[in-house]
């Protein structure tokens, strides 16, 4: 299945990188993002606690950092 793909995909990329650099969790694949868009907002404003918020504010606080 796709999902379990994906999920394939995911840990080799952490296995290979995670040496370099921080490997954060995948963005939950969501119609919320699209959502959001056609109301013309930031997904945390249309959906504030729509799951994928959480792993972005991860990528954001690590973004913060460098």
């Amino acid at each position: 299945s796709n999902a379990n793909q994906d999920k394939v995909i995911l840990e080799a990329v952490e296995q290979q990188l995670s040496s370099l650099a921080k490997v954060y969790p995948a963005i939950p694949r969501a119609t919320a993002f699209a959502d959001a868009a056609m109301s013309r907002q930031p997904l945390a404003v249309y959906a504030p606690k729509h799951p994928a918020i959480t792993v972005l504010k991860k990528i954001a606080q690590g973004m913060e950092k460098l």
